[in-house]
């Protein structure tokens, strides 16, 4: 989900041809949407190029499989997510009720912490790509979501560990920090 560009070339003697080009800034141009940066490769040349432009550093998992083996893995994968997703669901709805039912605070930071981490687990899975095609969004999302869930969790740490006993003035603290934090991050990401 990193790769803001990545395009494929073929090579005939000397020379490179340009295939076809996908990543996050051409999504919206896709007629499918996938969950990564896929290439349907039907070719003679002997050798075959990826040029990838990356957001931001990240490991890049290569794979290549015949039509068969990928639909057979995307399918095992796709029941897998939806095993994760449904639970992580279910954990929302009885936390929610749960703040409901007794007013605790825990529960409702709880459930926004659960809810920021499947976010982001959901960019990772790739899934996320299925809700937008805004190529803004997909290639800064990482970037907006990491400082939201860690502040989130700062929140839910107060409450869970009732630290308004020990010091009161902790989430003043940390919510300003995180301010301080954010305006750094914007600036230094405006900034280049």
């Amino acid at each position: 989900m990193n790769f803001q560009e990545l395009s494929l070339f073929e090579k005939y003697g000397d020379s490179l041809l340009f295939v076809e080009r996908t990543g996050n800034n051409f999504r919206s141009l896709k007629e499918e949407t996938t969950r990564f940066n896929q290439f349907k490769i039907t070719t003679t040349a002997s050798e075959i190029y990826l040029r990838a432009k990356i957001n931001n550093f990240s490991l890049i998992d290569l794979e290549v499989a015949t039509v068969d083996e990928f639909y057979k893995k995307e399918s095992k994968s796709f029941l897998y997510l939806g095993l994760y997703y449904g639970i992580v669901i279910m954990s929302l709805i009885f936390n929610i009720v749960f703040y409901f039912v007794f007013k605790d605070k825990r529960f409702i930071t709880y459930s926004l912490l659960l809810f920021s981490v499947a976010m982001m687990f959901l960019y990772e899975d790739g899934l996320f790509s299925f809700l937008t095609t805004n190529p803004w969004l997909l290639n800064n999302f990482t970037m907006i979501t990491s400082p939201v869930t860690a502040l989130i969790a700062c929140i839910f740490t107060y409450y869970f560990l009732e630290l308004k006993k020990y010091d009161a003035a902790f989430i003043r603290r940390v919510c300003g920090a995180f301010f301080v934090f954010f305006i750094c991050l914007t600036f230094l990401y405006f900034s280049q």
